[in-house]
């Protein structure tokens, strides 16, 4: 029986399909102009893999979100559908720009998620807290401008806590020094670089060495087309 010609043509035929579905997905660079997909994430594999289960046209939310100090609070979010809050959630992106939950509230009692400000391989962001500081205050005479007392009070200022985030594994930790370096361990001359930091800008020399530790170790995150 003589083969039919036809058939490596099917076959061909089939597997267009499949080749096609293989390609809707790939993956590209994590840098700090990424826009990953704009949803709700309720967990960090969720925002590793750029894929939100939750779009934000399937939720009510009341929000408000500050470019300036990348933080968003949040009142409510709630399914349209049911009107049920969603519990759990990791984080969400705005605009392309990821926020996290970071487990806290404002003094209204508004949940706070923090934007990434720098993305890559190890994530940096920063939150607000507040400390008190003594501080001496005098009391002078007006007449001969004299000081004649003085006392110790306490204040309340605010300062910015740097954290990083690895995108590897979802891990956080503050971003000092002995955690970053415990965290580029695999980059030995970056870790000697880390090491010698003179005093004087060590925070900003510190921050410097986390972009170069991002250009050595890019990541790399999935797109759909």
């Amino acid at each position: 029986m003589k083969n039919c010609p036809v058939r490596p043509f099917i076959f061909i035929l089939l597997l267009l399909p499949l080749y096609s579905f293989a390609q809707k997905d790939s993956t590209v660079l994590l840098t700090k102009n990424f826009k990953f997909e704009d949803g709700i994430y309720l967990s960090f594999s969720e925002f590793q893999q750029n894929q939100p289960s939750i779009s934000w046209d399937s939720v009510f939310a009341r929000l408000h979100t500050n470019p300036q100090n990348f933080v968003t609070l949040v009142e409510t979010i709630h399914l349209k559908a049911t009107k049920a809050s969603i519990k759990g959630i990791w984080g969400f992106s705005l605009g392309g720009i990821p926020y996290i939950n970071v487990e806290k509230k404002n003094e209204a009692g508004l949940h706070k998620y923090v934007g990434l400000k720098v993305r890559g391989s190890i994530c940096y962001y920063v939150m607000e807290e507040k400390y008190e500081q003594s501080e001496t205050i005098t009391a002078y005479n007006p007449l001969t401008g004299v000081p004649f007392r003085q006392a110790q009070i306490m204040t309340e200022k605010k300062r910015e806590r740097p954290f990083m985030m690895s995108f590897k594994s979802g891990k956080k930790a503050d971003f000092v020094e002995d955690n970053f370096l415990k965290w580029i361990e695999d980059d030995a001359k970056l870790v000697k670089t880390v090491q010698n930091l003179k005093d004087a800008d060590r925070a900003e020399k510190l921050f410097k060495c986390l972009l170069i530790y991002i250009d050595r170790n890019p990541a790399y995150v999935p797109v759909r087309e």
